[in-house]
């Protein structure tokens, strides 16, 4: 007789109380650690959610895998290794007046397309913001709403950040991707504990320089 085994994944955070809700939504529970951080732990089949709430690409090692391969004939024949295009994978290229950005989610290649004017207009909100200065994300998000009249976020004139990250369209083109997209050309720095901080004093115009060449 066979006992069916689900696996999981577990990743340390300093505690976000803007990050909380969307990672308990991704199906996660926590321990506080005796550092101070929290021990965050997942299904494995939900990494593609975890990755989008963190903005980053999460990492195994190696030898932890092969051990758990090498450990059970079933899951050995269920885990293929993959080193590239995975989870946090980005290709970002420009074509006329738009960022064509190539990413992974839920393991399959997704392509968006990110005009311009939403990249100038996310660096134009950093852009008031100091050097060095980190941003919660929901903060920045706010104020590119504000900026383009996407007021179906705000209700009684507060932003509703859950809303609006839940969407993920909206969420991905006018705010996660341009982040990234400036990230990339070493604008901004994303920060795991969900920050977005300014870099660089460049202007607007050497962004569309930088794309073009």
């Amino acid at each position: 007789m066979t006992i069916k085994a689900k696996l999981y994944f577990e990743i340390e955070l300093d505690f976000s109380r803007e990050l909380y809700r969307p990672l308990k939504d991704a199906g996660g529970f926590y321990i506080k650690s005796g550092n101070g951080k929290y021990r965050w732990r997942f299904p494995l089949e939900n990494i593609s959610k975890v990755v989008e709430v963190l903005g980053r690409q999460i990492v195994f090692d190696r030898k932890e895998v092969e051990e758990v391969v090498k450990r059970s004939e079933i899951v050995g024949e269920e885990i293929v290794l993959k080193r590239e295009k995975g989870e946090g994978y980005i290709n970002i290229s420009m074509e006329k007046n738009v960022f064509i950005v190539k990413t992974v989610i839920g393991k399959e290649e997704q392509k968006f397309t990110v005009p311009v004017e939403n990249v100038l207009k996310l660096w134009s909100v950093m852009f008031r913001h100091k050097i060095g200065e980190k941003i919660p994300s929901h903060k920045v998000a706010e104020e590119v709403c504000r900026e383009i009249g996407l007021t179906k976020y705000f209700r009684g004139g507060r932003f509703n950040w859950q809303e609006f990250f839940g969407t993920r369209r909206d969420y991905y083109v006018y705010f996660y991707l341009p982040v990234k997209i400036l990230e990339k050309k070493g604008y901004v720095k994303h920060h795991r504990k969900g920050y977005v901080e300014r870099i660089t004093d460049k202007p607007l115009a050497d962004i569309i320089k930088t794309s073009q060449q």
